[in-house]
């Protein structure tokens, strides 16, 4: 009864295909006085990708407090770059960017593990997912 109350970290929606959709909603819902609004993070993240292991797409949500360049590449297991998903100034929020499974030239990547790595001002992190054909 008591919407202060409610604590939601993050929910899984589908589109009509049953085609996942992230919804991030780690912040908090603060009442300004005309209604409620989500705050913006306080600390840059970087999520686990969704699915996880993934075929044929994956997401991956990340949060930046401030406004900051953003890099966000997908590398294979020797380190070598596959695919730049975000490289661009973005201004502060939640995020999340689609990884179709393909490299830069478009081909489709072949199963096996692979690394993200997102920066973000002074801030890096770097997580593992999995693509399984």
């Amino acid at each position: 009864t008591d919407l202060n109350s409610i604590r939601i970290k993050s929910a899984v929606l589908v589109d009509k295909d049953a085609a996942p959709l992230i919804l991030d909603l780690s912040g908090e819902l603060k009442q300004d006085g005309v209604g409620y609004s989500w705050s913006k993070p306080v600390t840059f993240s970087l999520s686990q990708n969704y699915p996880n292991p993934f075929n044929p797409e994956t997401s991956i949500g990340y949060a930046l407090p401030q406004d900051a360049k953003v890099k966000l590449v997908i590398y294979d297991l020797l380190g070598k770059k596959v695919k730049t998903l975000v490289d661009d100034y973005q201004p502060a929020g939640y995020k999340t960017a689609i990884w179709d499974g393909k490299d830069e030239k478009g081909n489709q990547v072949a199963s096996g593990t692979y690394f993200y790595r997102l920066k973000a001002d002074k801030f890096f992190e770097v997580k593992k997912m999995m693509l399984v054909k």
